[in-house]
């Protein structure tokens, strides 16, 4: 039996150790290192322009129809970033591979779909959200509000600021670019805590880490990356799971990797937003170390 792992995009992160698979990767200039690969993987690379999934889903697929015409090979597709969502669920969809489908994927890239599919789930409080265009509404609010982009990762193309202040970027903003693709909301204070798992027959395993520096700030070499393992109490794991068994179950997903962000504020647990991918940057190297820490 030969499985067949085909990575989309930088994950994960500096070490790749997969016994007795064959590892085909698409993307940027991978991460990791290509001698940190166990000996057993046959492993190959092929670079594709970041943003540009769509163009490369022809030679993607080729390589998975060469597989799927071998007999006894399992395969699973692996999104690594953002920009590789969309398409690790086309292709999932396109051959029947486990994870996560087209229609379900906009729940985890869309913000202003993703909030609305959280106001059904038990568990987190998701933060008030509007869309940009809907901002009148707030007109006489005087609390700092986030603007951000439906469907940027992290904190990319993110204003803070009172609303009478970011009232005046919704103007040039509009009407250069659709006000629809920009949500609205009350900046929450507190910890930024970030869960990293798997979903996988209706159940959740997952580890809480409470970021210090972002992986956006390592990426764009402002700052190192850091994170402090959390302890969780066993109220704090019984929301998270509520929640993420909620979310997953209610959109009819089988299998998927996640990382989820959450706040934790004078309030409780507050849903930030959650992706069907592994942690970005240097997140699932920390994981991997800490698991293995956890071992010895």
């Amino acid at each position: 039996m030969q499985n067949i792992l085909v990575l989309l995009d930088a994950v994960p992160g500096t070490n790749l150790c997969i016994k007795n698979d064959v590892v085909r990767y698409f993307g940027q200039k991978p991460l990791f290192s290509t001698a940190s690969v166990q000996k057993s993987v046959f492993y190959e690379t092929e670079i594709v322009s970041l943003g540009h999934f769509d163009d490369q889903v022809y030679r993607i697929s080729e390589v998975i129809e060469s597989v799927q015409n071998t007999m006894g090979s399992a395969i699973c597709v692996v999104s690594g970033s953002e920009a590789s969502v969309y398409t690790g669920a086309h292709l999932r969809t396109k051959y029947g591979i486990p994870g996560l489908q087209e229609k379900q994927a906009v729940f985890f890239r869309n913000k202003y779909k993703m909030y609305e599919h959280a106001k059904k789930c038990r568990g987190l409080k998701p933060i008030e959200t509007y869309q940009l265009s809907e901002a009148a509404i707030l007109s006489n609010n005087n609390e700092m509000m986030v603007i951000k982009p439906k469907e940027m990762s992290g904190s990319i193309g993110v204003l803070i600021g009172k609303f009478a202040d970011i009232s005046k970027h919704v103007n040039l903003i509009s009407p250069l670019e659709n006000k629809h693709d920009y949500i609205i909301q009350p900046k929450i204070e507190g910890e930024i805590w970030h869960i990293d798992g798997i979903w996988a027959q209706g159940s959740s395993y997952f580890v809480a880490s409470q970021y210090v520096s972002t992986p956006t700030k390592w990426r764009m070499r402002e700052s190192c990356y850091a994170s402090l393992s959390l302890e969780l109490s066993v109220f704090q794991h019984d929301l998270i799971e509520t929640f993420l068994k909620d979310y997953f179950s209610k959109l009819n997903i089988d299998f998927t990797p996640f990382h989820l962000e959450v706040i934790n504020s004078s309030e409780g647990l507050n849903f930030l937003e959650i992706a069907a991918r592994p942690g970005g940057g240097p997140i699932s190297d920390a994981l991997e170390a800490r698991v293995n820490a956890s071992k010895s």
